[in-house]
């Protein structure tokens, strides 16, 4: 629920309240009277129209939407319509090669030089 609403619908009713106290009491508060002997709830009815108005027009406008906003959603977008390409594959996982033959029993694998040789 928007806040203009919410204040809208708190001046309309305290308007209206306050006109129809006015009219059924017997006569004005004076306190409740504005300037021109004006009563105060038509005031509160003008707040009401002005903040419904509001709450209305932002409603047909639809939601702000910020630039920060508007750029992340770009960025977005077009990371997905470019998807990154496939890197070169891992060599852990290619399984089409035929394995590599086992070291033979005792010698350390042909990479590896034993600790105890000289360098």
């Amino acid at each position: 629920m928007n806040f203009n609403l919410i204040l809208g619908l708190a001046w309309l009713a305290a308007g209206v309240a306050l006109i129809v106290w006015d009219a059924t009491a017997g006569g004005p508060a004076p306190y409740l009277r504005g300037p021109n002997n004006l009563s105060l709830g038509w005031v509160m009815l003008l707040l009401a129209g002005y903040n419904l108005l509001r709450w209305y027009a932002g409603r047909r406008r639809g939601p702000r939407r910020d630039p920060v906003h508007e750029m992340l959603e770009a960025r977005r977008r077009a990371r997905r319509e470019r998807p990154e390409p496939p890197g070169p594959p891992d060599p852990n996982f290619i399984f089409t090669d035929e394995p590599s033959p086992p070291p033979a029993e005792g010698l350390p694998p042909a990479d590896e030089t034993p600790p105890s040789a000289p360098r």
